[in-house]
C-alpha cells in the first residue's frame, strides 16, 4: 500500500508546474484536465503564484458556466487574503462574487457585493468603478422593481464625471472605458444622438495610440448605435472597418470576426435586407465552427459553441443548431464542469426539432446534474424544468410534465422571482397538461394566470401570450362555447401581428383552431373554405404541419360526407387513419367514429361495429381522448348492439356514458350556461337510454336514468370538490344565515318528498280521513289558513279552467299502475331535466330515427338519408318514439291549490 501512495504522490507535479500545464488547457478549453491542476498550484507557499491561482481557478468556473463553485472558491479566496493581511484585490473579488450571484439568479445577494466593492479598501479603478455600476444596472434589470432606469442614469453620471477627469489628467485608457459607458448609458436611455456624439472623439485617439483592436471595438459600437437608429447606409461602412481592422491584427480569433458579422447580420435584417442578412448570418456560422473545430486558441471554443447556438437559434435552424451541440458534447464528453450545460443545450435543441424521446433523455441527464449544486442554479434550473416538461409533453406524459412544472412554480414562489417570459411558458405548459388530462378548468385557469402574467412581463412574453390565446379557444370551443372561442382566436390573431416576422404556420394554427370551429357549429363549407390554406401550411413538415394536414383531411372528409359521397370519405378518412395509427395520434379515435358512421349509411353494420370497436380499444389504453368522442363510440355500439338483438348489452354501453359525463362534470368551467353547452352533447344517448327502459318495462332502470341525467349547478361542483363556500361566512353573521339556511333545507326536503311520494293504487279521500275518529282536524269543506286542503271536488273545481277527458283518463290510468305511474311521472319530468341541459330552449332535431344530433354530426338534416335508424320505432321517430302531436303530449302533473300552498308555507 505504501509504494502506491509513494508513486501517486510523486506524479503530482509541483505547483508551478501544475499552473503552467493548467494554463495550457484552460487556453484550449479543457476545463475538466485545467481544474485540478489549478487546485494543485493552490498548495504553494508562493503568494504571488498562489493569488493567480485563485483568480484563474474562479474565471474558469465562469467561463465554463459553473458560478456556483466560482462562489465556494472566492470564500477560500477572501479567508486566505484575510489570513495574509492582503486588503489588495479585495473589491475586484467581491465584483466577481457579485457577478457569479447575478449569473446563478440571486440579484439581492448580488447588489450587496456591488456595494461592497465600491466601499473597498483600496477603492477600485475607475474602469473596475464604472463595472460595478454597470452590473448594478444589470441586477435591477433582473429584479424587475423598477429601479433600472435610475441606476443607468446614475452609470451616466458616473461616465461624464470620470470622462471629464480623464481629458483633464489625459489619461487614453480610462477616457476609452468611460466613453463607452456613457453611450451605453445613453443608448439605454434613448438618446443615440447622444452616445455617438460621446464616441466622436475616440476614433482619432485610437489613431493617435496605434492601438488597433480599440478602433476596431468603437467602430463596431458606432455601428450598432447608427443600426438602432435605422441608418444601415451609415453602418455598413463601420462594420466593413470593423472586420477589416480584426483581420489584421488578430486573423486566428475567429470568434470576434464571427461576433461581428453575427451584429452585422442583425443589423441588415432589421434594414429589410434579408438577402444580405442570409450571407452575412452563413459566414458568421462558419467562423464559429471553424473555432469549435481548432485546436489552438481561436477566441475560445465554448464561447464559438455558445455564439453559435444564439446564431442558428435566432434563425430558427434548428437542425445546424442541433449537430453543433452533439459536434461539441462529443468534444467535451466526460468533462465534469461542462456536462450539464451541455446536456440541458442539446436538450434544448432537441425539443425544438421535435424529437422528444431524445430531449427528455438529454434534459434528465441535465436535472440530475443540476439538482446537487449548491446553491440552487435558479437561472438554468427553472429552464431546464419547463423544457423537460414540454419534453414530457411530446412522449404523452402530463403526470410527468406536471411534476416539473410544479417544481419550477415552487422555485418561483420560495426564492420570490419576479414573473418573466419562462413562467409564463410555465402556466402554458401546466394548461395544456391539465387540457391532456381533460381538466378543462384547471386548464383554462393556467391559461388566465399565464395571460395575466404575461401583462407584468410585457412583449418578451408575446410568443407565449399567442399560445395562450390559441389554446384557450381550443378549450371554449370543446366546451361548446363558440363566442368565447372566437374571441380567443381574434387575440391570438392580434398577438401575431406584433411579431416582427410573419409566421405563416402560427396563422395557419388560428385557420386550423377556427375551422374547428366552424365543424362545430355545423359550418362544414366555411370550414372547407380554409382547407387549401392549411395544406399549404402543413407541406412545410414537423409536428405541428402533421396536425394542420389532418384537420385539412378531416374537413375533406367531411365535405364529402355532406355531399352523400361515402366512397370519397371513407378513402380521405382511411388514409388519416393510416398516417395516425403510425403516430398514435389521439384522433384517431374520431376518424375511427367517422369511419364506422360511413359504413352504418352504407348499411354495412358489421363493417361499422368492427371500426367502433377498434375506437373503443384505443381509447382504452388512452384515457386522455375527448369525452365527446368516447361518448359517441359507446352510442353507436349502443344502437347496433340493440339492433342485433341484444338489448342488455346496448343498455350497458350507453350506461358507461353516465360515468364519462360525470368524469368531465368537475372539468368544466364557467357559468351553468356555459357548462349546459358542454353537457348537451350526452343528451340523446340519455333519452335513448331512457326510452329503452321504458320500452323493456324497465322502471328500475328508468329512475336510475332519471336521477343520474340531471344536471349539476356551480355549487354542487364545489361541494362534490370537497369546498364548502359556508366556511367564509363572517362571525357576526354565520349562526343566523345558517340556521336560516337549516330551515330553508327542511321546507324543501318536505316540498320534494311530497312531490316525489308514490301515487297509492287506491286513493283515499282527504275527507273521508279528516272525518276519521282519530283525525285532529277539524271538519271543514272550505280550507283554512294552516290547514291542509281537500281534493277538489267538482263543485270546487268549477272555477277551474275544466280539465280535458285526457288528461282525467290519464290520471286515473296512473292511479291504477301504481309503480309503472311513478315511471310515467317520472319520464315527463326526465324530459325536463335533460332539456336542462341546454342554456336555451333548443329546436327539435329535424332528422330520423337516428337521432344524430348536429352538434356530433355537422350534416344538415336534409341530407341525411332517410332510412337511418338507430333503435326500435317506425321511420321518423324520436328515440323509438311515435312523432310528438298536441293531442298525445304527455300532461303535466296535476296542480295543487293556492290554499294548500299556503298551509305549507304555515307549517
Amino acid at each position: 500500500m505504501l509504494p502506491t501512495v509513494v508513486l501517486l504522490l510523486a506524479a503530482q507535479p509541483a505547483p508551478a508546474e501544475a499552473f503552467r500545464q493548467a494554463e495550457r488547457f484552460a487556453a484550449e478549453d479543457r476545463f475538466g484536465d485545467a481544474e485540478p491542476l489549478y487546485r494543485s498550484a493552490l498548495d504553494t507557499d508562493d503568494r504571488f503564484l498562489k493569488r493567480q491561482a485563485f483568480n484563474r481557478l474562479m474565471s474558469l468556473y465562469v467561463r465554463s458556466g459553473r458560478p456556483d463553485k466560482a462562489l465556494r472558491t472566492g470564500d477560500a479566496f477572501r479567508e486566505w487574503l484575510k489570513t495574509v493581511g492582503d486588503p489588495d484585490g479585495s473589491g475586484a473579488l467581491e465584483l466577481l462574487t457579485a457577478q457569479c450571484h447575478l449569473d446563478l439568479g440571486y440579484p439581492d445577494t448580488a447588489e450587496t457585493h456591488v456595494t461592497a466593492a465600491l466601499g473597498a479598501r483600496p477603492p477600485l479603478a475607475p474602469p473596475l468603478v464604472l463595472d460595478a455600476l454597470r452590473l448594478r444596472c444589470e441586477t435591477a434589470a433582473l429584479k424587475r422593481d423598477g429601479s433600472e432606469t435610475r441606476r443607468w442614469a446614475e452609470l451616466e453620471r458616473a461616465a461624464a464625471d470620470t470622462l471629464k477627469v480623464a481629458e483633464r489628467t489625459n489619461t487614453a485608457a480610462v477616457r476609452v472605458a468611460a466613453a463607452r459607458a456613457l453611450a451605453d448609458a445613453l443608448a439605454k436611455r434613448g438618446d443615440r444622438a447622444a452616445a455617438l456624439a460621446a464616441l466622436e472623439g475616440l476614433p482619432a485617439l485610437h489613431d493617435a495610440l496605434s492601438d488597433a483592436l480599440g478602433r476596431r471595438d468603437t467602430q463596431l459600437q458606432r455601428a450598432k448605435l447608427l443600426a438602432a437608429r435605422r441608418q444601415f447606409a451609415s453602418a455598413e461602412p463601420l462594420f466593413t472597418e470593423a472586420l477589416t481592422l480584426h483581420r489584421k491584427a488578430q486573423p486566428e480569433q475567429r470568434v470576434t470576426a464571427g461576433d461581428i458579422l453575427a451584429e452585422w447580420a442583425a443589423a441588415a435584417l432589421a434594414a429589410g435586407k434579408t438577402a444580405d442578412a442570409t450571407t452575412l448570418r452563413d459566414r458568421a456560422a462558419a467562423e464559429y465552427k471553424a473555432a469549435l473545430g481548432a485546436t489552438t486558441d481561436a477566441g475560445g471554443a465554448l464561447a464559438a459553441f455558445v455564439r453559435l447556438q444564439a446564431l442558428t437559434r435566432s434563425a430558427n435552424q434548428f437542425t445546424q443548431a442541433l449537430d453543433a451541440a452533439r459536434q461539441a458534447g462529443a468534444r467535451w464528453s466526460g468533462d465534469t464542469l461542462l456536462d450539464a450545460r451541455l446536456k440541458s443545450d442539446q436538450g434544448a435543441l432537441e425539443l425544438m426539432a421535435a424529437a422528444h424521446p431524445a430531449a427528455r433523455k438529454s434534459l434528465t441527464a441535465a436535472l440530475s446534474a443540476l439538482e446537487p449544486v449548491e446553491p440552487v442554479n435558479l437561472r438554468v434550473l427553472p429552464k431546464v424544468l419547463v423544457n423537460l416538461a414540454a419534453a414530457q409533453l411530446g412522449c404523452d406524459a402530463p403526470e410527468d410534465a406536471e411534476v416539473a412544472l410544479k417544481r419550477c412554480a415552487e422555485l418561483y414562489r420560495k426564492h420570490k422571482l419576479p414573473p418573466d417570459a419562462l413562467r409564463v411558458e410555465a402556466d402554458y405548459l401546466s394548461g395544456v397538461a391539465a387540457s391532456r388530462r381533460g381538466d378543462f378548468a384547471g386548464a383554462i385557469g393556467f391559461f388566465r394566470d399565464g395571460l395575466a402574467r404575461c401583462d407584468l412581463v410585457g412583449a418578451d412574453a408575446d410568443a407565449t401570450r399567442f399560445n395562450l390565446w390559441l389554446n384557450s379557444a381550443l378549450i371554449h370551443k370543446e366546451q361548446g362555447d363558440a363566442a368565447a372561442a372566437s374571441e380567443a382566436l381574434t387575440r391570438a390573431a392580434g398577438v401575431l401581428a406584433r411579431f416582427g416576422e410573419r409566421d405563416d404556420l402560427s396563422a395557419a394554427i388560428i385557420d386550423a383552431v377556427r375551422a374547428d370551429l366552424y365543424l362545430s357549429q355545423g359550418q362544414v363549407k366555411s370550414a372547407a373554405a380554409l382547407v387549401p390554406a392549411l395544406e399549404a401550411a402543413g407541406a412545410q413538415g414537423g409536428r405541428q404541419s402533421e396536425y394542420l394536414w389532418a384537420t385539412a383531411r378531416h374537413i375533406r372528409a367531411l365535405d364529402a360526407l355532406g355531399r352523400k359521397d361515402l366512397a370519397a370519405a371513407e378513402t380521405v378518412w382511411g388514409e388519416l387513419a393510416a398516417a395516425q395509427r403510425t403516430t398514435g395520434d389521439v384522433l384517431l379515435a374520431r376518424t375511427l367514429n367517422f369511419l364506422g358512421v360511413c359504413a352504418e349509411l352504407r348499411g354495412a353494420d358489421a363493417d361499422a361495429l368492427k371500426r367502433f370497436a377498434e375506437s373503443r380499444a384505443f381509447q382504452a389504453g388512452r384515457p386522455r381522448c375527448p369525452p365527446a368522442t368516447c361518448a359517441i363510440t359507446l352510442w353507436r355500439l349502443a344502437v347496433l348492439t340493440d339492433k342485433a338483438g341484444k338489448p342488455a348489452e346496448a343498455k350497458k354501453f350507453l350506461g358507461e356514458v353516465f360515468d364519462i359525463a360525470d368524469r368531465a362534470r368537475l372539468s368544466t368551467f364557467g357559468e351553468a350556461a356555459q357548462r349546459a353547452q358542454f353537457f348537451v352533447q350526452f343528451a340523446p344517448m340519455f333519452e335513448l337510454l331512457a326510452s329503452w327502459c321504458a320500452r323493456d318495462g324497465d322502471g328500475e332502470g328508468l329512475l336510475r336514468v332519471v336521477t343520474r341525467s340531471r344536471s349539476r349547478t356551480l355549487l354542487d361542483q364545489m361541494l362534490a370538490a370537497g369546498v364548502d363556500p359556508r366556511d367564509r361566512l363572517p362571525a357576526d353573521t354565520r349562526k343566523t344565515l345558517l340556521e336560516r339556511e337549516a330551515v330553508a333545507r327542511r321546507a324543501v326536503s318536505r316540498l320534494r318528498s311530497r312531490a316525489m311520494l308514490f301515487t297509492p293504487s287506491r286513493p283515499t279521500s282527504r275527507r273521508r280521513r279528516s272525518s276519521s275518529p282519530n283525525s285532529k282536524r277539524p271538519k271543514r269543506s272550505t280550507p283554512t289558513r294552516g290547514a291542509r286542503s281537500p281534493t277538489p271536488t267538482p263543485s270546487r273545481a268549477s272555477s277551474r279552467t275544466p280539465r280535458s277527458p285526457s288528461r282525467r283518463s290519464h290520471r286515473s290510468a296512473r292511479r291504477r299502475t301504481g309503480w309503472a305511474g311513478r315511471c310515467s311521472r317520472t319520464w315527463w319530468g326526465a324530459t325536463r331535466a335533460l332539456r336542462s341541459f341546454a342554456p336555451t330552449p333548443r329546436p327539435p332535431r329535424r332528422c330520423s330515427g337516428s337521432g344524430w344530433p348536429e352538434q356530433l354530426l355537422p350534416m344538415s338534416a336534409s341530407r341525411r338519408p332517410a332510412n337511418w335508424s338507430r333503435g326500435p320505432g317506425s321511420a321518423g321517430s324520436r328515440c323509438g318514439r311515435s312523432p310528438r302531436n298536441p293531442s298525445d303530449r304527455r300532461p303535466p302533473p296535476p296542480r295543487r291549490s293556492r290554499s294548500r300552498t299556503r298551509s305549507r308555507r304555515g307549517s
